[in-house]
């Protein structure tokens, strides 16, 4: 699967976060990577989520993502009604995981810091999806004035990060991509 193109979105530090994908139905392919379930904080010992997989795996199936197939580290997903795909790579450190497949034209910065960016890294996507609850620093928020920003947001009373609030319906009642 090629990572290039205009309906291709990267998101590390993607955790169990399907909004993006149920907002932007659209963009048909979605690179997700993330340290978990090895490690919550990159490459640091000591933070494993064991519980990580099958939590993934209930918020996926219950926004209709189908598991397709398992392959060492990387999962992919499919939703059959929308067409679209999500390949997620676990135990996977940003930005040492970097590779040319995650270049997309999209990129979803949502709760995760970018430690260590490589160089340019934010300004070789045209396309970023963020959200209202994420903070940058000026540099960043400097680079987000040359691009075409979406935004996520909440409402404020909303546990987006439970599972059982992650469903189409929630999602779709308690968020809005602007």
């Amino acid at each position: 699967m090629s990572g290039a193109g205009a309906d291709c979105a990267f998101y590390p530090g993607a955790g169990t976060d399907v909004i993006p994908p149920t907002l932007c139905r659209a963009i048909k392919t979605w690179i997700y990577l993330d340290s978990q379930p090895r490690s919550e904080n990159g490459d640091k010992p000591g933070f494993a989520r064991p519980r990580f997989i099958p939590k993934l795996l209930t918020v996926m199936t219950q926004n209709g993502f189908m598991l397709q197939t398992v392959e060492a580290d990387v999962l992919t997903f499919y939703h059959p009604e929308h067409g679209q795909t999500i390949r997620y790579e676990t135990n996977a450190v940003f930005p040492e995981a970097l590779q040319p497949r995650h270049r997309c034209d999209t990129l979803v910065l949502c709760g995760y810091e970018l430690t260590r960016p490589p160089p340019d890294f934010l300004a070789s996507y045209a396309h970023i999806i963020t959200d209202s609850k994420t903070y940058y620093t000026a540099s960043e928020e400097a680079v987000f004035l040359t691009k075409h920003v979406s935004t996520i947001l909440y409402d404020t009373d909303w546990d987006y990060w439970e599972p059982s609030c992650l469903t189409p319906s929630h999602i779709q009642r308690h968020a809005v991509l602007k």
